[in-house]
């Protein structure tokens, strides 16, 4: 694949995932997992190949796609697919990202990147779901491992050898357990990070001549094997080169987890009523059988599992109107009204709802109040393709996030330039910003 076989609406979604990434970083990095993630970059090696974002170091490509990866899935705001039931941007991004400014490489060279990382997520996730995720696997942590590294080895310029190696050891490098659903621990993040930067390492690897299996996926002990108990190989290649994968991305507006979203909009589409919370008896979510299986926690003790409750998204949406950033800092998550409501929200699986998955993933929420009942049904959340943000909408959500660390005049150069990526003759024309 080249950068001329792409359609235009490809590119301009590649700028898409691009901004909303580096928005979703530029914020984590003023996080508590920030602020060790910038420690940790303190002890990384001072070198002039890659950008940490928002710490003002540059470092090599491979601690900087670790670093990047961590912050960009540290507000949960990062892009997803609901098909491949994870997150290719924070795993495909900084490993081209950090790969691009090691080389020098164009904006041109960072869209086809991006396209083929995107490419490769989508097709294994279709291929491999919903068995592997039921499994226990966080796909963004193996599946970004095999994504980030063809994205690395595009932007090398790898030949098919070379870059059927890198995607053999990325097989083996690939990892992460969905364990920290149990108590919100900081894995999930780092499983980003590691992948980007297995993603990388692959990449460079093989460009120095080690090899990996060509079957990776699907020899006797490959991938699909190993990591699924059921597959369907014909998905990889299914409408290759027609049907690019990055078109299925959502964008997230609200700070959880995607299973949330659906709930979370169609309780903020109830609170049109303008109810009182505190007439309020009981909250019934209905919703599919990974949602539930995903979000069916009331014990909320990090921002994490705040983000992983359902009980604690939709209590906190009634409260404050909103599910943003804000709602999920250590100080928010220990407000007792919240806990007090959560209480009264009851899961449920509905079996109209789960038939719909993937291609709707649903919910319905009732709130009984003394008043009355109310409802509302949303089939699909705000952000997904059939039912995108608009530009508005995109842009605002960057300009907030990204706000933390650039100022206002920095937010609309860097606009500017991503809406003009194909022009840029080398890619620390735009990482500079991001120091």
């Amino acid at each position: 694949m080249t950068f001329e076989d792409l359609p235009g609406n490809v590119v301009d979604q590649a700028k898409n995932c691009l901004i909303d990434l580096v928005g979703t970083a530029l914020a984590g990095s003023a996080t508590e997992i920030g602020r060790l993630v910038r420690e940790h970059a303190d002890s990384c090696p001072s070198s002039n190949e890659s950008t940490i974002l928002a710490t003002g170091r540059k470092t090599n490509a491979l601690d900087a796609a670790f670093c990047n990866g961590i912050v960009g899935h540290v507000l949960e705001l990062d892009d997803g697919n609901r098909f491949a039931m994870g997150h290719p941007g924070v795993v495909t991004i900084p490993a081209a990202l950090a790969t691009a400014e090691k080389v020098g490489a164009t904006g041109k060279d960072l869209i086809l990147a991006i396209v083929c990382g995107y490419e490769v997520f989508g097709r294994l996730g279709r291929a491999m779901n919903p068995s592997h995720f039921n499994r226990g696997f966080h796909t963004t942590g193996t599946l970004g491992a095999m994504a980030a590294s063809v994205a690395a080895s595009k932007i090398l310029a790898l030949d098919e050898k070379k870059m059927l190696n890198a995607f053999g050891i990325a097989g083996s490098m690939a990892a992460g357990i969905s364990e920290f659903l149990s108590d919100g621990s900081m894995t999930k993040q780092i499983h980003a990070g590691r992948a980007a930067q297995n993603g990388v390492h692959s990449a460079q690897l093989a460009m120095q001549g080690f090899t990996g299996p060509h079957t990776v996926l699907e020899g006797k002990h490959g991938f699909f094997k190993a990591l699924a108990d059921s597959f369907d190989t014909n998905k990889v290649t299914e409408k290759l080169g027609t049907d690019h994968q990055i078109s299925s991305t959502y964008f997230k507006r609200h700070a959880s987890c995607r299973h949330s979203h659906a709930a979370v909009d169609a309780t903020l589409e109830i609170l049109r009523e303008k109810l009182d919370p505190q007439t309020i008896n009981e909250v019934s979510v209905k919703t599919y059988s990974a949602a539930y299986d995903y979000t069916n926690i009331n014990a909320v003790s990090t921002p994490l599992s705040a983000k992983m409750s359902m009980a604690y998204c939709i209590a906190v949406t009634i409260l404050q109107g909103r599910a943003g950033p804000q709602e999920f800092t250590e100080e928010a998550i220990q407000d007792k009204k919240t806990h007090q409501l959560m209480g009264k929200v009851k899961m449920s699986i509905d079996k109209e709802l789960d038939r719909l998955v993937p291609e709707k993933r649903g919910a319905i929420v009732e709130i009984m109040t003394d008043t009355g009942r109310f409802s509302s049904r949303v089939d699909l959340p705000k952000g997904e393709p059939e039912n995108p943000l608009t530009k508005g909408e995109f842009e605002e959500k960057f300009r907030a996030l990204a706000s933390t660390s650039l100022t206002q005049k920095e937010i609309e150069e860097v606009l500017k330039m991503v809406s003009e990526l194909e022009r840029l003759s080398d890619i620390d024309d735009l990482t500079r910003f991001f120091r």
